[in-house]
C-alpha cells in the first residue's frame, strides 16, 4: 500500500496533543501515513515541532509549504478557525484532501464555500471529530439511555484531552 503523505498547518495545542499523536499511533499500527511537513508562523511552536518531528520539513508560512511540497496527499488544518477557510481553499486548489479542525469556518457562508470547493475539486474535506464518539461522552449517553439519571436539563463537560 502506498504511503500517504501529509502536512500539518498550525502546530499549536490541538495539533501537538491531538492530531500528531494520532498520526504516530496510526503509523505504529501499520497505517501507511507520514507527516512530512509542518507550517506554523510561531517560532517556538516550530521549534517544538522540530523536536517531535525531526524528519518533517518546517515552514513559517503555509503558502510556502504548499508551494514547495509537491508530493502531498493531504493537509491537516489545525490553526485558529479564522484561517481555516483560506487554508482549505489553498489546499483544495493544489488538489489536496483536507482534514480541518472544528469549527471548519467562522461564518456559515465560508463553510458552504469550502464544501462546494471540495466537491468541485473532487477532494475530501473532513471536519475534525466532535465529542460524540469520545469515551466519556459515550459513557454519559449510555447512562442517560439506561435510565441511570433522570431527565437531563443541562450538561457542562470539561475534558483534558485524555478521553479521546
Amino acid at each position: 500500500m502506498r504511503m500517504l503523505k501529509g502536512a500539518i498547518l498550525g502546530y499549536g495545542f490541538i495539533a501537538e496533543s491531538g492530531h500528531a499523536p494520532a498520526y504516530r499511533a496510526a503509523r505504529a499500527a501499520g497505517t501507511p501515513i507520514e507527516i512530512v511537513a509542518i507550517a506554523d508562523a510561531c517560532a517556538p511552536r516550530l521549534a517544538r515541532a522540530t523536536a517531535l518531528h525531526p524528519n518533517a520539513r518546517l515552514y513559517e508560512d503555509y503558502r510556502m509549504l504548499l508551494e514547495r511540497e509537491r508530493d502531498l496527499d493531504f493537509v491537516d488544518v489545525a490553526t485558529p478557525p479564522a484561517m481555516h477557510a483560506e487554508m482549505t481553499h489553498a489546499a483544495l486548489d493544489r488538489g489536496l484532501h483536507v482534514h480541518c479542525e472544528k469549527p471548519i469556518a467562522t461564518r456559515a457562508c465560508d463553510a458552504a464555500g469550502m464544501v462546494e470547493h471540495a466537491k468541485r475539486a473532487r477532494r475530501v474535506l473532513f471536519p475534525s471529530h466532535n465529542y460524540k464518539h469520545a469515551p466519556v461522552v459515550r459513557a454519559v449517553r449510555r447512562a442517560i439511555d439506561g435510565g441511570l439519571v433522570g431527565r437531563v436539563h443541562m450538561v457542562t463537560l470539561h475534558t483534558f484531552r485524555n478521553t479521546h
